[in-house]
């Protein structure tokens, strides 16, 4: 009695296992579509997902990627920002205006961004006058906070504070001065449109330019001639 038992259990096993197979061969049929087998479903599965690591790996910043500002990897972020920008002169370069404005978007949301524009604002000969709002970021928790107020939602650009500097002929020249938020602001966009600028500008222009200056249109005009 008992083998009988066990002979009609196992039978009960087969038919079960087998009606899960035809039920699942049927639905991976279902899905396909007319033209493509399996394998290149998978295979094509697989790039995509690769290509979205590599994405969030490279061009996207975490949420918060340090808790401090004195935990920060500087060589990584600069890596970063530096990755996107030759993206974003390689769109402009291929007339794709489309992808690099999504990646100028991608850039000044991105904390790396952020960090990066902070950093060049405080560090400058600039960084201990303030604007209208008399507010410094000298300290790390400042800066901290000053990334976190980077927000383009929103956002209003204050007034300049208007000073005075004393010139050498006795006169006065007047200076506006932006609060610290708006020069990481204006940082933080420079870092996206300087790709577009060294794309879109005169290749025989050498001013106000971060890797060209007079001595490499000598350098040049000395390398044709």
């Amino acid at each position: 009695m008992l083998r009988v038992k066990e002979g009609v259990k196992s039978e009960c096993l087969s038919v079960m296992e087998r009606i899960e197979s035809e039920t699942s061969s049927h639905a991976k049929a279902s899905r396909l579509t007319p033209g493509q087998d399996g394998q290149e479903i998978m295979a094509n599965r697989y790039t995509q997902e690769r290509q979205m690591r590599q994405t969030n790996q490279v061009s996207c910043a975490p949420a918060h990627p340090c808790e401090s500002w004195e935990q920060a990897n500087w060589p990584k972020i600069t890596k970063r920002v530096r990755w996107l920008q030759e993206r974003i002169a390689q769109a402009v370069l291929a007339g794709r205006w489309g992808k690099a404005r999504a990646l100028q978007h991608l850039l000044t949301r991105s904390y790396s961004g952020k960090m990066l524009a902070v950093k060049r604002v405080t560090e400058n000969r600039g960084k201990r006058t303030s604007g209208v709002d008399k507010v410094l970021w000298s300290t790390s928790t400042a800066k901290w906070k000053g990334i976190q107020s980077l927000r383009h939602h929103g956002y209003r650009a204050l007034p300049l504070r208007r000073i005075y500097i004393p010139k050498s002929n006795g006169k006065q020249r007047p200076l506006g001065i932006l609060t610290m938020r708006c020069r990481a602001m204006q940082a933080l966009w420079k870092l996206a449109l300087e790709p577009i600028a060294e794309c879109t500008a005169d290749p025989n222009s050498y001013g106000l330019c971060d890797l060209q200056s007079c001595t490499h249109c000598c350098l040049t005009k000395a390398c044709m001639s």
